[in-house]
């Protein structure tokens, strides 16, 4: 009884390092999966975009359509101003594919360990959370300055639609997007709605922007706003 007692101690020290030693390889097996891949940061790459634009002007009474192309390239990195390491992201269109690309202008992102930051025209946008999950939501626009001029761009909640989905877009086939819907308001006098979709290793592959105002009379259709524009971007190709 006494060689018992004695050995029991020595017993529970050897199961509970063990079960330290089990704990601790467990967690070492464990690597999360941020999913950077939805945004690639590699110099070089691009992507290039089908654009459908319509524009409503009331003064004019007009609503104009065009139709041409935009091409986005990782150009080059830096330390922006926190001492994080960004992206330039260079903007070109073209009107078509017979003609040569014109640079519009310069952008810049930044991967940070759970969100992707684009910068475009010094308006600051959180357009990815990581790792990305189903019905995540997040003010994507806190960062934004709010003037009469972008009042379309007040208090968006983005959520995370669909994740890890298999799509088809122009005829091209992704293994995984993901869906961001970024705003969806209506009243009677504005209408907005934002959507994007991201692919793995290819980064944005479609962008939905609706933007609507109707102050004068609420009774026109959406169809005839007074002023807004609708914008649509589709990827054409893309590569390194």
């Amino acid at each position: 009884m006494i060689k018992a007692f004695s050995e029991t101690p020595v017993f529970v020290a050897l199961a509970f390092c063990m079960a330290i030693f089990s704990s601790c390889e467990k967690t070492e097996d464990v690597v999360l999966d941020f999913k950077y891949e939805y945004y690639p940061n590699q110099i070089g790459h691009f992507v290039i975009y089908d654009v459908d634009s319509i524009v409503f002007d009331d003064f004019t009474e007009t609503s104009d359509t065009f139709q041409y192309q935009k091409k986005y390239v990782v150009d080059s990195s830096f330390i922006d101003g926190s001492g994080r390491e960004a992206f330039k992201l260079l903007r070109y269109h073209r009107a078509d594919s017979s003609q040569g690309w014109v640079l519009s202008d310069v952008w810049s992102l930044v991967i940070t360990t759970t969100t992707l930051e684009v910068n475009e025209e010094n308006q600051r946008f959180v357009k990815l959370l990581f790792p990305p999950k189903e019905d995540q939501a997040w003010m994507g626009n806190q960062y934004v300055d709010i003037i009469d001029a972008n009042w379309y761009l007040e208090d968006w909640e983005y959520t995370n639609t669909t994740v890890d989905v298999s799509e088809t877009i122009n005829g091209m086939q992704f293994d995984s997007t993901i869906t961001v819907t970024q705003q969806d308001y209506e009243s009677l006098i504005e209408k907005v709605n934002s959507v994007e979709k991201y692919a793995k290793n290819v980064g944005m592959v479609y962008k939905y922007f609706l933007a609507l105002e109707k102050n004068g009379d609420i009774t026109r259709p959406w169809t005839n706003p007074e002023s807004g524009f609708i914008l649509t971007m589709t990827i054409n190709s893309y590569g390194n």
